[in-house]
């Protein structure tokens, strides 16, 4: 039953007292909220303008302007007071912006509500409506493109259940947000959030849509600074040992220019590490610009090491200075580069803590003209075998072991304009995770714009990178050729022969026309030549479908294999794998076309390797935008999809859309997996009947020392 007017006042009070803990919200919210009452309200929605919707897809719109916008008739009529709003929203052009419209004094003034939603498009939105209307109009969007929205659900909620409301979102943003604002705001603090929720509940929304908008670079870097005192502090019995080690900086400057030149010398003389010995590098004839090196800075750690250009090359020199120096660690630094104060440190703590490290990377940004402002963070992954057989990753600041480089025969000479990159690949490929260590600090900041590299042109840098990578993994049966685009690689796997049979699984129920357009994409575009279709039926009953399914088993490569009972698709998946006869699965949701035709060499070549898991396709939606690249755990409070909704052929975060490499996890929707390792994790987890098993699928093969594989050449 409702509580009385007296109890609600009486929490009320308690509410505004601050006699509740903020944690007693989180807890008991949801069921006071139980024992309200509320007003449920009908919603039609008609668009209204800039809105198009597309053909058999009833939820999915186009919308074709920045305004796009929905007419809400409401039954009863809205009356003033404070309402709650559900729906899911997705939104496929990038623009997070979405509101709530009611009338003002006349037709032609409209107050507007900001309008949040989650990771997922979850909407959840409570706001005061100040006077009696009979419509709404609702903005999804602020930009051309497709959007899917539920129908909405909207209650008329007691001024109770909107200060629970409210408040419950306010405790979350306090836990989730801060670390978006350099400090948090004023709003948020905890008296306001008492006496002044609606600005407090304000303040959340905002500090959400900039989450959804982008990066606050400037916030965030005074969270990774604290990460970095907390390092330094938690290790001061490691900081003494390595207080009197040396470090060899390594330099060439072939046709540097001495602003940046000058930049990095400051940087390096700026380190709390002071034992370094920084060795610029170049040719003698012809000899280097004088008016480079005659007004650098005094000090003896600088010095220029040169040889005779026609009796020696590049990587000879970097060894001779190598062998002529001492220090513990060789840093390989890109011209142009600016090293943070505590580089050095930081980078000679990391390989005492893991003597096992050979090679060592860290995260970069980019500087302002004026040496301030700081932009364009490059967040770099762990180790990704992968992902450096694609491109360069490691950056412009990469150190080594001074033991491991020479056991791995040091700077070869063959790859002008790719020395540092060929040795990276040697001393890190076949390695584990203990080799190889990522420093997830910026400790190296670009020159904007960034002075010419003291490399060959970049045609013949791409092609010496590419003798690299085939002379490393040519005797493994692996080709190299150029990827998608400039100087990007990409690596093909063989395939046996004869190539294995793959079995492609297809659960349904209904849906004639998805399915019939998924089936006869793979039978139409599909080169590899040795497959079977199971379509798992669970439970269709039109007509059209089951006239479709039988005529479908004329070709003897698909079965139809009934499964009835509750949907699962873990379960449905699980039951065609045991009927299967493929050495390698193919999970396929009916609702896919396949695009590139050989989709599945490119998708088996990975799953048949011994240290690979699941892999997983580049999906696409219909208007061709990405849907899938890749998951990352922690997105959306689990798991989600990066880079979506950027354009197919974009190349995304550090190329991250465009080349294959190692992720957290693949979507089920397109996920190849040996039988073998299908069968060691035991399948699919059947209590996670229709969301995340993909997810915890992935994290089984993780847990077994397998690694998943995004393929973007794997197009559907």
């Amino acid at each position: 039953m409702p509580r009385s007017k007296h109890a609600e006042r009486a929490v009320l009070k308690a509410v505004k007292a601050r006699l509740l803990p903020p944690h007693w919200l989180e807890a008991g919210a949801e069921w006071l909220i139980e024992q309200l009452p509320r007003q449920f309200l009908r919603v039609t929605s008609t668009p209204l303008k800039q809105l198009a919707a597309f053909p058999d897809a009833g939820d999915c719109w186009l919308s074709e302007g920045s305004e796009p916008l929905f007419s809400w008739r409401v039954e009863p009529i809205w009356e003033r007071g404070w309402y709650y709003l559900e729906m899911a929203l997705v939104r496929h052009n990038g623009s997070r912006y979405a509101r709530l419209q009611f009338a003002g004094g006349t037709d032609e003034e409209w107050a507007s509500v900001p309008v949040s939603t989650n990771f997922r498009g979850s909407v959840r939105e409570v706001f005061f409506l100040p006077h009696a209307t009979d419509h709404l109009r609702w903005q999804p969007t602020a930009a051309q493109g497709m959007l899917i929205q539920s129908p909405p659900v909207l209650h008329r909620i007691t001024h109770l259940e909107s200060m629970l409301r409210r408040g419950y979102r306010v405790v979350l943003d306090r836990k989730r947000l801060r670390h978006l604002a350099p400090a948090e705001p004023r709003q948020l603090n905890t008296p306001n959030v008492v006496s002044r929720l609606q600005a407090a509940y304000n303040a959340g929304t905002q500090l959400r849509l900039q989450r959804l908008h982008g990066l606050n670079y400037e916030a965030l870097r005074a969270t990774l600074a604290q990460r970095e005192r907390q390092r330094f502090s938690a290790a001061q019995a490691a900081l003494k040992a390595i207080a009197q080690q040396h470090v060899i900086v390594l330099v060439p400057i072939a046709r540097a220019a001495r602003p940046a030149l000058l930049g990095l010398i400051a940087s390096l003389q700026a380190q709390s590490h002071a034992h370094w010995q920084l060795i610029l590098i170049g040719p003698n004839t012809p000899p280097a610009d004088p008016a480079l090196l005659s007004g650098l800075p005094v000090d003896k750690r600088i010095q220029y090491f040169s040889w005779p250009a026609a009796a020696c090359s590049l990587a000879a020199g970097l060894n001779q200075a190598v062998q002529a120096s001492d220090g513990t660690l060789v840093v390989c630094l890109e011209m142009g580069a600016i090293l943070s104060a505590d580089c050095l440190r930081h980078f000679l703590l990391e390989f005492v803590e893991h003597p096992a490290a050979q090679v060592a990377y860290c995260d970069e940004d980019t500087l302002d003209l004026a040496g301030n402002g700081r932009s364009e963070p490059l967040f770099k992954p762990d180790w990704n075998p992968e992902l450096l057989t694609a491109f360069n990753y490691f950056g412009g600041c990469v150190v080594f072991s001074k033991t491991g480089l020479h056991q791995n025969g040091g700077f070869r000479e063959g790859y002008e304009g790719a020395e540092i990159y060929d040795l990276i690949l040697r001393m890190t490929l076949n390695r584990s995770a203990d080799a190889v260590r990522h420093l997830p600090y910026v400790l190296c900041h670009r020159q904007a714009p960034q002075p010419t590299l003291p490399t060959a042109e970049p045609c013949s840098s791409h092609r010496a990178e590419q003798r690299a990578l085939e002379n490393l993994l040519a005797p493994h049966g692996r080709t190299v050729s150029p990827g998608s685009r400039t100087n990007l690689h990409h690596v093909t796997y063989p395939l046996p022969c004869p190539a294995p049979l793959v079995s492609i699984i297809v659960p349904t129920r209904d849906r004639v026309k998805v399915l019939a357009a998924c089936v006869a994409s793979v039978l139409e575009k599909t080169t590899y030549p040795h497959w079977e279709m199971i379509i798992v039926d669970n439970d269709s009953s039109t007509s059209e479908t089951l006239e479709f399914l039988t005529t479908i088993q004329a070709d003897p490569r698909i079965i139809v294999m009934p499964v009835p009972g509750a949907f699962n698709y873990s379960r449905l998946n699980n039951e065609a794998a045991q009927r299967s006869r493929g050495s390698v699965l193919v999970l396929l949701n009916n609702d896919t076309e396949v695009i590139a035709t050989d989709w599945l060499e490119q998708l088996i070549s990975h799953a048949l390797r011994p240290d690979v898991g699941a892999v997983g396709a580049k999906l696409l939606y219909p208007d061709h935008t990405i849907q899938h690249a890749g998951v990352a755990l922690g997105m959306g409070g689990v798991a989600g999809h990066v880079l979506r909704f950027l354009p197919a052929s974009a190349p995304g975060y550090l190329n991250r859309a465009v080349v294959t490499q190692e992720v957290s996890a693949v979507t089920g929707a397109c996920l190849a997996v040996s039988k073998t390792n299908f069968e060691l994790v035991g399948g699919l987890e059947e209590e996670l009947a229709v969301a995340l098993n993909d997810i915890d699928f992935c994290l089984k093969l993780g847990r077994q020392g397998l690694r998943n594989i995004f393929e973007p050449r794997a197009l559907l």
